[in-house]
C-alpha cells in the first residue's frame, strides 16, 4: 500500500501525517496509523492493510536438519544354543535416531523356537514397560505397540505375534521406529528400508521356523 493510498483511507489529520512522517513503507506504522482511526474507519483501514501485507515465507530448513537415510545394513549371525542345541538365530541393523549421534538398533532375535522384535541402544536405559513404541510405514500414521523387557540381554521388546507383524510389512519404502519415555526425556527414531528388511526376513523364516502362513511371499 503507497502512502497516498494510506492517506485516502486515513483521511487528512494527525494520523495521516504521522504515518508519513514515521515510515508508512513500514507495515507496523500502518498498523499504528490504522488505529488513530474511529472504530468504523479502523476496521475498513485494517482490512486494507491485511490484503496489502504478503504473507510471511517460511523459513528455510537449516543446514543438517533433513531426514536421516533409511538404514539397510543388516548383520546376521547364525548358531546353536549351547544348552538345548537348538538355532539362534540374530539380525540386527541400526539407524540414526537424532541430530547428537544417537543410534537405534532394530533386532531380529530367534531363540528356542521363540522370536522377538528387540530395539535397544546405549541412549535407552528405562525399562521396556517406561517407554511408549510405535512405528509408521512410510511416513502414515503411527501404530503403538506393546512393549516388555527383553528375554535375553537390554533394551525394549516388542510383545504380541511379532512374525505376523513382520510378515504384514510391505516390501518397498522404509518403516520408522520411535521410541518415547513416558516421562520426561527425548524420543528416539530410528528409520528402516523395508527391502532390505524383506531379504532379512526371508533368510530368517527356516532357522526360526517360522509357520509358513507368516513366512514372506517371494
Amino acid at each position: 500500500m503507497k502512502v497516498a493510498n494510506l492517506c485516502a483511507v486515513l483521511g487528512s489529520g494527525l494520523a495521516c501525517a504521522g504515518a508519513a512522517a514515521q515510515g508508512a513503507g513500514d507495515p507496523m506504522e500502518k498498523l499504528r496509523a490504522c488505529s488513530l482511526l474511529a472504530q468504523a474507519e479502523r476496521m475498513d483501514c485494517l482490512e486494507k492493510l491485511s490484503r496489502d501485507i504478503a504473507p510471511a515465507q517460511p523459513p528455510a530448513t537449516p543446514p543438517g536438519a533433513t531426514t536421516a537415510p533409511a538404514a539397510d545394513d543388516w548383520t546376521v549371525s547364525e548358531t546353536t544354543s549351547p544348552f538345548d542345541y537348538t538355532p539362534v538365530a540374530i539380525a540386527t541393523a541400526s539407524a540414526s535416531a537424532g541430530p547428537d549421534g544417537a543410534v537405534l538398533q532394530l533386532s531380529i532375535q530367534c531363540r528356542g523356537g521363540r522370536t522377538e522384535l528387540v530395539i535397544g541402544g546405549p541412549a535407552l536405559a528405562r525399562r521396556g514397560e517406561d517407554q511408549v513404541v510405535s512405528y509408521a510405514i512410510n511416513d502414515g500414521a503411527p501404530v503403538v505397540l506393546p512393549v516388555g523387557a527383553p528375554a535375553s540381554g537390554t533394551g525394549v521388546a516388542v510383545k504380541g505375534d511379532v512374525v505376523r507383524l513382520l510378515a504384514s510389512l510391505p516390501e518397498r519404502g522404509d518403516v520408522a521406529f520411535r521410541v518415547e519415555p513416558r516421562q520426561a526425556g527425548a524420543a528416539l527414531q530410528g528409520r528402516y528400508s523395508l527391502s532390505g528388511l524383506k531379504t532379512v526376513r526371508d533368510r530368517l523364516a527356516a532357522p526360526c521356523k517360522w509357520p509358513a502362513a507368516n513366512v514372506p511371499r517371494n
